[in-house]
Parts: C-alpha cells; structure tokens; sequence
C-alpha cells in the first residue's frame, strides 16, 4: 500500500508532463528539460582503438563547430554495446535551428565516412534530461557509470518513472546521490534509463555495507515495502531491463 500511495503521488505530475505532448518544464516530475541523442556503438571486430580515435575527432570537430562536448564511455560488462555517448542537443528546436545544422553537418562529412567502415551496429535513444551542466558536474572525477535501460510493460510507462525517482528518494535516505534519470522522446526502444556515478567499482559495491536496520528503513520512508520489496517491484513494471557497468573515457 505504502508502494501505491506514493506512486499516486509521482505519477501525477508525471501524467501531466506527458500529456503536454512531452514537454520539458514540470520540476515535481523531475529535471526533464534538456534532449540528449543516447547513441550506443559497437566497433566492428579488431576495430575498437580505432573507433576510438575516429570518435575523439568527431568530438574535436564538433565542438568547433559550436557543440557541447558529449559524455561517451566504454562497456566494461553488461549489455552488448562498446561505447554510450550523451550528445547534448538541448531541444528539437535549437538542434534543428538552420546556422546549428548546417556547422554541424559540415563537421559530421569525414566522420560519416570512416564511421561506416570501422562500426558494425549503432543505436539512437532521444531522451529528455537534467541539463548537460548536472550531466558533467556529476560525471566530473567518476571513474564508474551503473547505466540502467528498461522497457516498461503497457500500462506501466508512468509507475516505471515514479519508481525510479522513489528509489533516488530511498538513496537520499542513505546519504547517496542517486541516479539521473532520463526519459524517451523517440528512436530506440527503451523507455527509461538511469545513470549512476562512481568513483570505481569499490564505490559501487559499497551499498553492500549498508546496516540493514538503516537501509531498511530509507526503503521504507521512499515508499517501499522495505529494502527487499525494492528489487520485485521494479522487476513487476518491467518488459526488459539491461545492466551495464560502463569506465570513463578520458583525453
């Protein structure tokens, strides 16, 4: 009961957000105000430095050309992808806007061409987020990504967001900082997707240490059925739901 009271409570501003026709601006919902192109690659085989290389340039380019430098990472285990990159691209409208294209389509020319030859599948997930400064404030001195992708059941689009930001609520109470949270606007097929920031993988692990007593509570305060209740409710929303732990890239 507690889980439905304060899904009520989520959901609401959530529904409103959505029926606006997507866009961005209801805090109570959570930071949804900027758009991100969330494109996953995997290299093709024996081609992985070179993806790499030929990504570094494409950032170089980009950023002359006037864009914010992405956020990218590499697969370290989990899903199937080598590299996830956040290209910021702040709304439909300013990624759109006539001089932003075209600077942008004349810096994309040589890495279209060498990307097709070194890259064997690439994926594109639009989603709305905080903006790109939370982004890299966040991402600044992690060593660590948790990225969580899901696909919610019918009917359960909305309660899948609520229970994100619940668990966030559930972090809080643990003095951890919780996961950003984006939302699907168009392109791939997942919903939802969380990131979290670490330092390393001890950092990540150290939720292991937690006293019971205490977790247990902060579920409990978050609207959960207790911290064991956490893990079952998620799964219950959930068509598919994949797990990566992902290292920064640095230059």
């Amino acid at each position: 009961m507690a889980v439905l009271v304060v899904c009520a409570a989520l959901v609401a501003p959530w529904t409103a957000w959505a029926q606006s026709g997507g866009a961005p601006g209801a805090a109570e919902a959570g930071d949804f105000s900027a758009l991100y192109r969330v494109e996953l690659v995997r290299a093709a085989p024996g081609a992985y430095a070179e993806v790499m290389d030929l990504y570094h340039a494409h950032f170089d380019a980009m950023e002359a050309a006037g864009e914010e430098r992405p956020l990218w990472m590499r697969h370290s285990q989990g899903d199937q992808w080598d590299f996830l990159v956040m290209h910021p691209m702040g709304s439909w409208e300013a990624w759109y806007a006539p001089k932003r294209m075209a600077a942008r389509q004349l810096a994309e020319q040589t890495f279209r061409e060498g990307h097709n030859e070194i890259v064997s599948w690439t994926e594109d997930t639009f989603m709305w987020g905080p903006s790109v400064d939370v982004l890299h404030a966040r991402a600044d001195g992690a060593g660590l990504f948790h990225v969580e992708m899901f696909e919610a059941l019918a009917g359960k689009y909305d309660e899948l967001v609520a229970q994100r930001q619940m668990e966030n609520a559930y972090y809080a109470g643990m003095d951890h900082p919780g996961n950003l949270i984006f939302v699907r606007d168009a392109g791939g097929a997942w919903d939802v997707m969380t990131l979290g920031f670490y330092r390393d993988l001890p950092h990540f692990a150290e939720s292991a240490t937690w006293p019971f007593d205490r977790d247990d509570a902060a579920a409990r305060a978050a609207g959960f059925d207790g911290v064991m209740a956490i893990a079952p409710y998620l799964r219950s929303l959930l068509l598919t739901h994949r797990d990566t732990i992902a290292r920064a890239i640095r230059r």
